[in-house]
């Protein structure tokens, strides 16, 4: 018997009625599930059609059943065909020699999407900046970066932490989306000696209005916005 995909069940991206933000999230979202739930979802399918046609071959001499086996592998590759339809807009990894057209979704370095604004753009994305021609959409993983005085973070952000040489602050971003994500870890051991301290920037953390200061070493510590205030994970 065939296995069926699951349809998307997201808000799929509209780029003449959606609104530049709620589209790069309805992208963000669909490619997310895309890499999540289409991949293996596909192969599954492309399995379960496989065995399809082995069925559909070693019984078609039973015209009854070669129907049934047919009308099932017409199911499953409707589904595909939908799928593959939602996710039309994504274009692969990002190619300096490919003239892009307007609303085509990539990826791009570190985990960064984009989709392009303008037909035939002739810019390249830059690492989590919207430009002209390319409009960020978000990232996709976390981005993995060592710092070791004042930073301030984006979305995603993994920040491997050394204070050995003294304390310093990192900044949470200061217009968060629902779900954003930012991390900090001790790579250094030494929080307890100089304390990091997370600056809200105008949120709340764990409902608090004030800074939060980590002071024990060889923590790690992932904080996610939900219902406007920054939660500890």
């Amino acid at each position: 018997m065939a296995v069926l995909l699951p349809l998307y069940t997201g808000i799929v991206p509209n780029r003449q009625t959606d609104t530049k933000e709620a589209f790069a999230q309805n992208v963000y979202d669909m490619f997310v599930w895309t890499s999540d739930s289409f991949a293996s979802g596909f192969n599954t399918a492309a399995e379960s059609v496989n065995a399809d046609i082995t069925t559909v071959t070693n019984l078609k001499d039973t015209t009854l059943q070669y129907k049934n086996d047919t009308q099932t592998l017409k199911d499953d590759v409707t589904v595909m065909r939908d799928i593959v339809l939602d996710a039309s807009n994504y274009m692969g990894d990002y190619d300096s020699t490919v003239a892009y057209p307007s609303g085509a979704s990539v990826s791009f370095t570190d985990g960064y999407i984009y989709h392009s604004k303008h037909d035939n753009n002739t810019t390249s994305p830059t690492a989590g900046v919207s430009t002209t021609d390319w409009y960020f959409a978000g990232r996709k993983e976390f981005v993995y970066t060592t710092q070791t005085s004042n930073y301030t973070a984006q979305n995603m952000d993994f920040i491997y932490c050394d204070t050995s040489i003294g304390s310093f602050t990192v900044t949470l971003p200061l217009s968060p989306s629902a779900n954003d994500k930012v991390a900090v870890m001790d790579i250094s051991a030494s929080f307890s000696t100089n304390p990091l301290s997370i600056a809200r920037n105008g949120n709340t953390i764990m409902g608090l209005v004030e800074d939060m200061i980590i002071d024990t070493d060889n923590i790690s510590v992932e904080l996610i916005f939900v219902n406007n205030d920054w939660r500890i994970k």
